[in-house]
């Protein structure tokens, strides 16, 4: 009898007293489904943004192929920032959730602000020592976007750090279109002066995403508190720079970010 009682348990883990089946499992909640959304729709624009680099030699009546590029990985940044704020929301971030955002910033982030500068750089009448540099930095560039996200995704189950490591991604590809957009939108001269400018910029956004400064959260709330008082002085200057061109306010708040450890540290020692 022993055994018999013993082998009904084992046998019918999910059913109650009486024997009564269990309750199917539940399909996950829309909320649940929604970050995941968000990553899969920042992974397509940045493949749309890839493929404008291919159209690129077809002119648009509008704004070029290249711009219209740099705007979709501006919204790639929005969508992985929404997609952390809705996972968060869950209270249920899942590996699988954190390796898929990690293959979409791969795409979004590295691969595609890549493109977009050797697209908007190079030309038939390119020398060929540019041509090797851009081809090494964008080949560095997203070497660096990869080894940042695989270091973040390696130190995940880590306590949490008041700040990132390196400069993220997003902020590194928003520094990164927002210059290819100024000069694609004749903001800027077109010269060989200004290629060289943009390689170079380049491979520094790629020494600061693998190096150990830190960056903040930028939804954190210590960084709101710490920089009220800028962020309230810097406000009406993006909102005039966004009348004027939405590009330049884009070029300030990213170049701002990138310059954020070194406003930290001089007002640290003054």
């Amino acid at each position: 009898m022993i055994g018999d009682a013993r082998h009904r348990d084992a046998g019918a883990p999910g059913d109650d007293a009486r024997g009564a089946p269990a309750a199917p499992a539940r399909n996950p909640a829309p909320v649940e489904l929604a970050p995941a959304l968000a990553t899969l729709g920042n992974l397509a624009c940045g493949m749309l943004a890839a493929l404008c680099c291919l159209a690129a030699s077809h002119p648009l009546a509008g704004p070029s192929y290249v711009a219209v590029g740099c705007w979709l990985v501006a919204l790639a940044i929005v969508l992985d920032g929404l997609d952390g704020r809705l996972a968060r929301r869950t209270a249920r971030p899942t590996r699988f959730g954190a390796r898929l955002d990690s293959l979409a910033d791969v795409v979004s982030f590295g691969v595609a602000p890549a493109l977009l500068l050797v697209t908007a750089t190079l030309d038939t009448h390119a020398p060929h020592a540019l041509r090797l540099a851009l081809g090494t930095v964008a080949v560095a560039y997203v070497a660096c976007a990869a080894l940042r996200l695989a270091r973040q995704h390696a130190h995940r189950g880590d306590r949490p750090r008041p700040h990132f490591v390196g400069l993220p991604t997003p902020g590194a590809a928003a520094a990164l279109v927002s210059a290819i957009l100024v000069r694609e939108q004749g903001l800027t001269p077109s010269t060989a002066l200004t290629d060289w400018v943009m390689v170079g910029w380049a491979a520094a956004l790629a020494g600061l995403a693998v190096s150990h400064a830190p960056y903040p959260h930028l939804l954190r709330r210590r960084m709101r508190a710490c920089g009220r008082w800028e962020l309230l002085a810097a406000a009406p200057c993006v909102a005039v720079l966004a009348w004027i061109d939405p590009a330049l306010a884009l070029l300030a708040l990213a170049w701002a970010y990138v310059a954020w450890p070194v406003w930290t540290a001089l007002r640290r020692d003054y």
